[in-house]
């Protein structure tokens, strides 16, 4: 048993994702320094801050999408701009024609993420379209409530029960907030987008934002939310 394995099985769970938060935060600090210090990311900021017309992926992930601005927390080769999520993009006002972000949103803190939807209606243009995509909370209690530990077990692997499938949609993977209609709708609405509805997979009103993935467990839980400013 190698010494990574022999620590994992001795730490608490809880132990175990105060340390994975941690190394998370020093992370993007490293990410934030990154951007104000070296030459490269600065010269790319400040190419940034002068386009228009941009179509921007947020948290794109491994998930590079051609034509589109790829921004996400980590380096990969899919990612265009490193950035800490959380924090305001470095575009100019009204810059924007498009916003397309998939399962990301549910894994900032509320509060923050009310400020990050601010600054998508402060860098969109007039009449841009955003389309969010993230876990449905009334997804997952129809299941629940059901008894549906099948519907769990399509979308997160094995279970024991309906209720351990529930908390995994809420406490797994760094999630934050798990929203309902209702409540994302709020705070998009705050933020001063309007025409907020909710759509289903595939069905987005303008179809450069039909790019959601086609995985079956990301169709049966997720909440699909457009909106115009």
């Amino acid at each position: 048993m190698s010494i990574r394995s022999a620590i994992k099985n001795r730490i608490t769970p809880s132990a175990l994702k105060a340390l994975q938060n941690v190394n998370y935060e020093l992370h993007l600090a490293q990410v934030r320094m990154a951007n104000r210090l070296f030459p490269y990311r600065i010269l790319k900021r400040r190419q940034l801050v002068r386009q228009s017309g941009i179509k921007l992926h947020w948290g794109c992930g491994p998930r590079h999408l051609d034509g589109w601005l790829n921004v996400d927390g980590w380096a990969s080769p899919a990612t265009d701009y490193v950035h800490d999520l959380r924090n305001r993009l470095p575009l100019a006002d009204n810059s924007v024609e498009l916003i397309f972000t998939e399962h990301v949103l549910e894994h900032i803190e509320f509060n923050k993420a009310r400020d990050v939807l601010a600054d998508f209606y402060r860098v969109m243009q007039p009449c841009g379209r955003i389309r969010i995509v993230i876990p449905g909370l009334a997804q997952c209690c129809t299941a629940y409530a059901s008894g549906e530990r099948e519907w769990f077990r399509r979308i997160d692997g094995p279970c024991m029960s309906t209720g351990m499938g529930f908390n995994r949609v809420f406490f797994a993977h760094f999630h934050r907030f798990i929203y309902d209609f209702e409540t994302l709708a709020i705070i998009m609405r705050e933020a001063g987008f309007s025409e907020v509805r909710e759509c289903v997979h595939g069905g987005s009103s303008d179809e450069r934002l039909r790019l959601e993935t086609d995985d079956e467990s990301r169709q049966l839980v997720s909440l699909y939310v457009e909106a115009v400013k």
